[in-house]
């Protein structure tokens, strides 16, 4: 499946965060507040894990930036299998700058909700992430599916904007 960048739409369910979303991507290089909230926007919002820090107060609406694309460098992490298994649809993923990264200046880690590196987001979407992050908002990754392809551990995601 071909991932690509979704200009600021409407989220899933909430007509105005498509009406926001032009002040959202002016404002992208501010920086937001910090805090801890619940996600809720959708249905199955309860179920999901919030488990990434920096995110601001106020209600969990979100809207997608990227609807799907794979984690980078999942064959690189030391026991990626096991720690895939305890992943599920739905399931938020924090994104972690990785300043330090001698490879890619944009580089931006995916962990799972205990803290553990699964890979990084794919280099044709980490600038943007990048630069969110950089400018303190609140971004984070949905597992949409893990599949075991021979020796390679696919984690596909959508990449969110939390408002």
């Amino acid at each position: 499946m071909e991932s690509r960048i979704i200009a600021f739409r409407e989220a899933r369910g909430d007509a105005a965060a498509g009406a926001a979303g032009a002040g959202i991507a002016a404002r992208a290089g501010e920086t937001g507040g910090t805090g801890a909230r619940a996600a809720q926007s959708g249905g199955d919002a309860a179920a999901r894990r919030r488990v990434h820090a920096g995110a601001g107060a106020g209600p969990g609406r979100s809207l997608p930036l990227v609807e799907s694309t794979a984690v980078a460098g999942t064959r690189h992490v030391p026991g990626v299998r096991s720690l895939a298994e305890g992943l599920a649809p739905g399931d938020e993923l924090a994104l972690v700058r990785d300043r330090r990264n001698p490879y890619d200046p944009w580089a931006t880690e995916v962990r799972d909700g205990r803290g553990n590196r699964l890979g990084y987001v794919s280099c044709e979407h980490n600038e943007v992430v990048a630069r969110l992050l950089d400018g303190g908002r609140d971004v984070a990754g949905v597992v949409g599916s893990v599949d075991q392809l021979g020796n390679w551990t696919r984690i596909q995601m959508e990449v969110r904007l939390y408002a």
